[in-house]
């Protein structure tokens, strides 16, 4: 038996939290993922990507929006550099976002404004840009055609 993914209990009780308490926890959290070690960043995304979908989803989008507004907040560097993290745990785990509720996640995503979506939008195209065509294929294989159609692919 594995130990236990303390991520389920994290998430879910800051997807819990009142949104005045969420955002600035999220943020700290978001904030120090830059000074992790690449092993730390996969472990932190491996665990995250584990985890969301265990929670009910009403729970967890709000839980999503907040994070997608602190990333949407983000200099383009680090946004990449934590998006690009996601895509590389995704390409070399596949099953984690097939669990996903991605139709889910792709409408809260829908809900941003506008300009917080153009902001991950951007981001989002430079990484898969920068990819591989093997890695690339992975991703667009996994990615809802609605996300696709939001990203101008």
């Amino acid at each position: 038996m594995g130990e236990p993914n303390y991520a389920v209990n994290i998430i879910a009780t800051l997807a819990g939290l009142p949104e005045f308490l969420r955002r600035p926890m999220l943020r700290a959290r978001v904030s120090e993922f830059s000074d992790l070690s690449a092993e730390d960043k996969s472990a932190v995304i491996r665990n995250a990507l584990d985890a969301s979908p265990t929670i009910p989803f009403d729970v967890f989008a709000k839980l999503l929006y907040t994070w997608l507004e602190i990333v949407s907040d983000l200099p383009d560097s680090r946004r990449r550099e934590l998006l690009e993290s996601y895509a590389e745990q995704i390409v070399s785990h596949p099953e984690s976002a097939v669990r996903l509720h991605l139709d889910g996640i792709v409408g809260v995503f829908a809900s941003l404004p506008a300009e917080r979506q153009d902001a991950i939008s951007a981001t989002l195209r430079g990484v898969l840009d920068g990819m591989g065509m093997p890695e690339r294929k992975v991703l667009l294989m996994l990615m809802p055609d609605s996300a696709k159609g939001m990203l101008g692919l």
